[in-house]
């Protein structure tokens, strides 16, 4: 006969998270609970609007590596256009010197790619805040702050 009991603590553990999910979102109707799960990053992909591409933006791109690390070098080639994105990249899972991660412009003109973002305020006044990162790399992109007298194009913290 087997020991079932740490099973049971799981079980009894997992119905008291409900509870609490239960209480703090009202009335719930029934006990589906649904996950997203997105695998590490690992390898070279395509920025851009085609359907064809693996992210529509940089900053879907990024939410992916913040969601799901990364598990070796990734590439991230930004096809050619203008991109209006206030980017904030925090530490992300993974990143390493042997596991570094490149945004770079498809076409390898920097004229081609270009990020941008007029920000409103002081406080948010950058394109590109890298917030703990290591070994990210951005080449052969033009950044530029556009439409305002707002100057910062990279915040460092």
């Amino acid at each position: 006969e087997q020991d079932y009991e740490g099973i049971q603590d799981s079980v009894e553990q997992t119905n008291q998270k409900f509870a609490v999910m239960t209480k703090a979102i009202g009335n719930i109707s029934n006990d589906t609970v649904n996950y997203s799960f997105i695998a590490q990053l690992n390898g070279i992909y395509t920025i851009g609007n085609s359907s064809s591409y693996d992210f529509p933006s940089i900053t879907s791109a990024i939410d992916a590596l913040i969601y799901g690390g990364v598990g070796g070098a990734c590439t991230f080639n930004i096809e050619t256009g203008i991109y209006t994105e206030q980017i904030v990249i925090p530490e992300i899972s993974g990143v390493n010197v042997a596991n570094n991660v490149i945004f770079q412009s498809l076409s390898g003109d920097s004229t081609q790619t270009i990020i941008n973002y007029p920000s409103t305020s002081y406080n948010e006044n950058y394109v590109i805040k890298l917030d703990g990162v290591d070994y990210f790399t951005f080449k052969n992109d033009c950044l530029s702050h556009a439409f305002n007298v707002w100057n910062t194009i990279w915040r460092i913290q």
